[in-house]
């Protein structure tokens, strides 16, 4: 995709109009400050903003709030948003059929009206695609890059935002390896919240999903369910074919501008998915439960999503490529149409637009998941402003923004492995075997027949280089392994620069292991045509081998092994024990772009076994495509058998997303926000994540057990003081609001923890104890104070309140973490 290039004139042209503007009406200052604000949103949108015939494709935002957050500020209109009118809503969700919604969306469709005549009279190039009522009010159009100033100067435009390209938060390149849905039930402990609604066999029933994303197989057989019924007025569709069954009772696609005026094939104008990522996160979500017992390449499990009883309804929003306004209209519809639950498991780097329609549909009662992104943590050219990787939507405050952690095995076809055979001295049971994932990419195919030679530990014989610590970052000793298998740490430098290194000092092959930071998890390392054949170990595996060989160069003796291919059918699945519970490296770190702690929870999604489309190994490019076009669309996610390993943050979101199904049948009158407050707040931290940071994992690991029984939210589950330049004492508190949902008078204790801090800041709490009466609610305020002679620099420093009942209404704990970043 190709980024507008930057067009001087209409920023000229603009800057002289606004001037002209303000000197002939003697504009306010806030006037002229809204001016200039949207002199900047117009110098970005023609940087980048993707063109279409060569105009820029921008979304104007008018002057009205749109349905979901209007507060009756119109004489003769009244309020709709549930905020300002409680009584406008029906099953917790916005009513947008009552008198009050009908009466200001008519409103809203004039006005637009009438902008959009003004518009065709004084700028007849522009073309508008998409209009937005409900979560924005604005229009997606293009118009040519001269006239983006005039656009910018109709008092109706209060912002200007560039149209930019999104992208699914899957991972299916550099890894192969795997979580299946049979173990990362068990992990989350999703058989308590299961029982809680009646057993597996009736969880999630009565509760939509909107998938927004790549469409749905709607032929898939885990996206089926004749024992369902839909629900009245479905099932619905916005095209001649309606592919929607029982189970996925929405089947609808948004066209991006990107593609509508690209002369694509009229094919790709389908609901139906074509590439898997949709499919994929649906049966995370909501699959059906299914044997697959009886599927040819299938792994013998049963499986299911986490609500399978749900209702799913998908909305196809990359068709073929992903854009910021088709993603915009599909959440918008998703919302008209009901959905209980959004997930989102595609973004872009921090926007704003995204996040406010974002927040403003759980405004409207919906309860919206996404996916934290996979960018793993900074630096990294994703950064935001804050300095966190975390992508739109998931930068939104009230939205449930989902990292990945890994599952307790991975797997992949033996085809993708290899093992590590120690013929002697004799091994230890554990270094009998060791299996690995193969490197891809290199210049020397894996060998079929086993390479027998020495193992060299690089860290003896790198000590005298820079790097050191056996990571082959640097040129080796010439010589130095000779004949050998070099065993190297992962870190620092790719692997084919790694790869390199050995093979100038005579190395055979390499065997890399996965650094601290990575730990457990396995991965196909990219070697981009390095000479060498190359396997990844984890890192218990590869710190075994490596005291193997130090014991024995101590004591004078080679560790002589074999490497090789497994004795398997290619296409035979094998899963390896891991540790699970670890961060996935790849997932995305916080802040969110406004400071905000970011990730919320973590989940299974180092990988996932679930359903892919099993139509065409081509995916997208089954139909032609023009030109730079199929650079753009996304790789398949395809099997035979209609199932595989995939990695990524796209897939631990629709778990939570099931997670919130569950808890939304459990607790109907439950809003969005306290099933958020629920989710985060009862999250468990094995010790593994208890380490990290709380913007590396958020509140924790999602914990099924827990919310099974938990009866207290907070109006707050986290919170950030922000990033605070500290001059002199600064003293900064908030209040939280405790609800007791359960029919019991309930006592409270309160503690508080800093986990990172320094003598100059203090925490306190203005109470221990507190009481609060069945169905009421309660406060407490939390007080910060950071003196003067804080560490000097940028830091961070985070603690943790903890609330505990005695069981009464939390099973253990309800956890709430703080954080702040000082600047000295």
């Amino acid at each position: 995709m190709k980024r507008g290039q930057r067009v001087r004139f209409g920023i000229a042209a603009l800057a002289i109009l606004l001037s002209s503007l303000a000197g002939a009406t003697g504009l306010s200052a806030r006037q002229t400050e809204a001016l200039q604000r949207k002199r900047a949103q117009v110098q970005a949108a023609l940087e980048h903003a993707v063109r279409v015939a060569g105009h820029p494709a921008v979304i104007v935002i008018l002057e009205d709030d749109p349905i979901a957050t209007y507060r009756g500020t119109r004489r003769g209109l009244a309020a709709t948003s549930l905020a300002a009118a409680p009584d406008t809503r029906i099953g917790g969700k916005l009513d947008l059929t009552s008198a009050r919604s009908r009466a200001y969306a008519a409103y809203l469709q004039r006005q637009q009206d009438l902008f959009l005549a003004k518009v065709r009279e004084q700028i007849p190039e522009a073309v508008v695609h998409f209009r937005y009522t409900l979560l924005l009010n604005g229009l997606a159009l293009t118009l040519p890059a001269e006239k983006l100033d005039l656009l910018a100067a109709f008092p109706e435009v209060v912002e200007i935002f560039p149209i930019v390209e999104i992208f699914p938060e899957s991972r299916a390149r550099a890894l192969s390896a795997a979580l299946p849905l049979d173990t990362s039930h068990a992990l989350m402990g999703a058989e308590d919240l299961w029982q809680a609604v009646g057993g597996r066999e009736n969880a999630g029933a009565g509760i939509m999903i909107g998938i927004v994303d790549t469409g749905v197989d709607f032929d898939h057989p885990m996206l089926q369910d004749a024992t369902l019924t839909p629900p009245p007025g479905f099932p619905r569709a916005n095209t001649g074919e309606n592919l929607a069954n029982g189970k996925v009772i929405v089947a609808k696609v948004f066209q991006s501008i990107i593609d509508q005026q690209a002369r694509l094939d009229p094919r790709f104008r389908t609901a139906q998915d074509l590439t898997g990522h949709g499919t994929h996160a649906a049966s995370c979500a909501a699959g059906a439960i299914l044997d697959l017992t009886a599927f040819p390449g299938a792994r013998p499990v049963v499986i299911s999503g986490v609500a399978p009883k749900a209702f799913l309804g998908s909305y196809r929003v990359c068709a073929p490529r992903c854009g910021l306004d088709s993603l915009l209209a599909g959440m918008e519809e998703a919302v008209r149409d009901g959905m209980d639950v959004i997930n989102l498991s595609l973004g872009a780097p921090a926007n704003a637009l995204l996040d406010r329609a974002a927040n403003n549909a759980v405004a409207a009662g919906v309860i919206v998941v996404a996916a934290a992104g996979n960018d793993g943590p900074p630096p990294s050219e994703m950064q935001n402003a804050a300095g966190g990787t975390i992508r739109s939507p998931a930068n939104a405050q009230r939205v449930i923004a989902v990292g990945a952690t890994t599952n307790a095995h991975q797997g992949a076809a033996a085809s993708a492995l290899g093992r590590v055979r120690v013929e002697e001295p004799a091994p230890p049971p554990e270094l009998a075997e060791v299996l690995g994932f193969r490197g891809l990419n290199g210049a020397t195919p894996f060998p079929e027949t086993p390479i027998v030679a020495h193992l060299v530990d690089v860290d003896l014989v790198d000590n005298g280089i820079a790097d050191g610590g056996g990571l082959a970052c640097e040129p080796l000793p010439a010589g130095s392994l000779a004949g050998a298998i070099a065993l190297i740490q992962r870190g620092q430098c790719l692997f084919a620069e790694k790869n390199r290194n050995a093979a100038a000092a005579g190395a055979l092959a390499v065997i890399f292991y996965n650094s601290e930071a990575g730990g457990d998890t396995l991965l196909s390392p990219g070697l981009s045509g390095a000479p060498l054949p190359a396997l990844f170990l984890s890192r218990t595996a590869g710190l075994a081998l490596k005291a193997f060989v130090t014991t024995n160069a101590q004591a004078g003796r080679p560790t002589r092994i074999a490497l090789g291919p497994l004795d398997l059918p290619d296409e035979m699945i094998v899963t390896l024990p891991i540790a699970p519970d670890h961060l996935a490296d790849f997932s995305s770190r916080g802040p969110a772009s406004t400071f905000a702690i970011k990730p919320d929870v973590v989940a299974p999604g180092l990988s996932s076994y679930a359903a892919v489309q099993d139509d065409d190994p081509r995916g997208e490019a089954r139909f032609p495509l023009p030109p730079g076009v199929e650079r753009d669309v996304q790789d398949p996610l395809y099997d035979p058998s209609g199932f595989a390993f995939r990695n990524g943050t796209s897939f631990a979101a629709p778990r939570v997303a099931g997670v919130a199904a569950l808890l939304k049948q459990l607790h109907p009158n439950w809003t969005p926000d306290e099933i958020r407050s629920a989710i985060l707040t009862t999250a468990r931290r094995p010790p593994q994540l208890e380490a990290r940071r709380v913007m590396d994992r958020g509140s924790g690991i999602v914990d099924m057990r827990a919310l099974a029984r938990v009866l207290t939210t907070v109006d707050s589950p986290t919170h950030s003081f922000g990033a605070i330049r500290v001059r002199r004492t600064v003293t900064r508190t908030k209040t939280f609001t405790v609800k007791n949902h359960s029919s019991q008078l309930v006592t409270y204790r309160l503690a508080l923890t800093m986990t990172h801090t320094d003598p100059a800041i203090t925490a306190t709490l203005n109470k221990t104890t507190f009481q609060v009466r069945p169905g009421g609610t309660g406060q407490f305020t939390l007080t910060l104070r950071i003196a003067p002679t804080v560490a000097p620099g940028t830091r961070e420093w985070e603690g943790f309140i903890s609330i505990r009942d005695d069981g009464t209404t939390i099973p253990e704990q309800l956890y709430i973490p703080f954080w702040v970043r000082t600047v000295r």
